[in-house]
């Protein structure tokens, strides 16, 4: 009896040290478990992320097909308004030249009506003399038996008399007739021009027209693809910290379980020898075992990077254009005396960082007034004249020994491949063709193919 009243005390310190023991083991393995329940439920949200870019990078893709749609109608588009303005610079030239025409026909019907002016009254002033000296027939000088000399050269000067009087009258008839037709002529001009100008009128119209059409088109089609990569970047930005805290709370777990494995085995032994020392002592001895584990995730997502915006610095101001140069100069002897294409402020440096792209400039993009005229900064002849998509309307020109000068974004073309330009030519005229956001023209020079800084050549005034 005293033997089991001293076994039960020990067997009660012994079944509490094994409760505590299981209790300590238990901590790290449920800790561990907390953190995969985290981690799987990380793991949730992320593979919803990952779905939503990808329903979104198809939504996009879509919106891309859709933009290469809209880009051939672009082309369409400033195609037919450049072919228009061409048009209409035609007209304007042809209603030039009717003027001059008519101008000249007006001079033309002053003179002649001078001339029958003059005739009447030369006339006149015949038939008041041979009215004065008596409008005699040839028959009467003979009937009156005048002396036979005199009434043969008076004959003989009646008839000269008559001979004139009769050029004269057909000699007015004939300027009659002039007039009349340079009448005919001056109306078939004006009606002409009538013409010409409700042709303008339609043209322009129609050019109105194509410019709304293409506007709606390009702003439609900015915000849908705008709003979609916002879109885009802000679940990748959150797909981005979701993997990170993924990683990291897997990384946890992993680490928190080796450390739960080599704690439980540790406590196992030191159990284990607490165990044998009260076995052998026949005692209590308690313990407290005291565990405090606690498991700490931080979950950060990344900011949204700061966006950087760079303003549109005004590097130049060009107020002057080139010039027609009769000079036989080759480009090369132009460096340093060469004019800016267009009037208007140079809103980048050659090589700078691009704000949309972070690609350099290999040109210099001069923002100017819609309409006004590109001319030619030299000599040479047009190799390429057409819409190009990111340039819009496009024409390059060859100076020879392999200098080019390259004019984007133009609104009209006036000039076509294989034609001959002199500097100060105008070849095109401002605008915003190829999606830009800004009216101006794009201006590069290149010494086979390759680029370099315009501004270097070119005096800006």
């Amino acid at each position: 009896m005293p033997d089991i009243l001293l076994v039960r005390p020990l067997l009660r310190r012994l079944f509490s040290a094994s409760a505590l023991l299981a209790l300590f083991m238990a901590a790290p393995i449920m800790a561990v478990a907390a953190n995969n329940d985290k981690a799987e439920a990380a793991k949730g949200d992320l593979e919803q992320v990952k779905e939503k870019i990808q329903q979104l990078a198809n939504a996009i893709k879509a919106s891309q097909l859709a933009k290469q749609d809209a880009n051939e109608a672009l082309k369409a588009s400033e195609t037919a308004i450049s072919a228009s303005r061409k048009k209409l610079r035609e007209i304007q030239d042809a209603q030039q030249e009717n003027r001059g025409k008519l101008q000249d026909l007006q001079k033309q019907m002053s003179l002649l009506q001078r001339q029958v002016n003059q005739q009447r009254e030369l006339l006149s002033q015949q038939l008041n003399q041979q009215y004065r000296h008596g409008n005699n027939s040839p028959l009467q000088m003979l009937l009156q038996q005048q002396d036979p000399a005199n009434t043969t050269r008076n004959l003989k000067y009646l008839g000269y008399l008559t001979a004139a009087h009769q050029q004269q009258i057909q000699s007015l008839q004939d300027n009659r007739d002039a007039i009349e037709r340079v009448r005919a002529a001056t109306t078939e001009q004006l009606h002409e021009t009538d013409r010409l100008a409700n042709q303008y009128t339609e043209t322009t119209h129609k050019l109105v027209n194509e410019k709304s059409k293409r506007a709606e088109a390009l702003t439609q089609l900015s915000k849908q693809i705008e709003t979609q990569e916002q879109q885009l970047v802000r679940l990748k930005k959150d797909e981005e910290a979701l993997s990170r805290l993924f990683q990291r709370l897997a990384a946890e777990a992993k680490k928190r379980e080796q450390e739960a494995i080599v704690r439980a085995k540790r406590e196992k032994e030191a159990a284990a020898k607490r165990s044998a020392e009260l076995a052998r002592k026949k005692k209590a001895s308690g313990r407290t075992f005291e565990h405090s584990s606690q498991a700490k995730v931080d979950a950060q997502k990344g900011d949204d990077s700061e966006s950087e915006s760079q303003s549109n610095t005004v590097v130049a101001k060009n107020e002057t254009l080139p010039e027609y140069n009769a000079s036989k100069e080759n480009f090369a002897q132009l460096r340093g005396r060469l004019r800016l294409p267009a009037r208007g402020e140079v809103i980048n440096r050659f090589g700078s960082a691009r704000a949309d792209t972070g690609v350099n400039w290999k040109g210099l993009f001069i923002r100017a007034k819609e309409g006004s005229e590109v001319k030619s900064v030299a000599g040479g002849q047009v190799v390429f004249a057409d819409w190009m998509r990111g340039f819009g309307n496009l024409i390059v020109i060859d100076h020879g020994n392999g200098y080019m000068s390259l004019y984007g974004n133009n609104e009209a073309l006036y000039k076509s491949s294989g034609q001959a330009v002199k500097s100060g030519d105008t070849i095109a005229a401002v605008g915003n063709s190829g999606g830009n956001a800004e009216n101006g023209v794009y201006y590069e020079l290149r010494r086979n193919s390759i680029p370099f800084d315009p501004l270097q050549w070119s005096s800006v005034r």
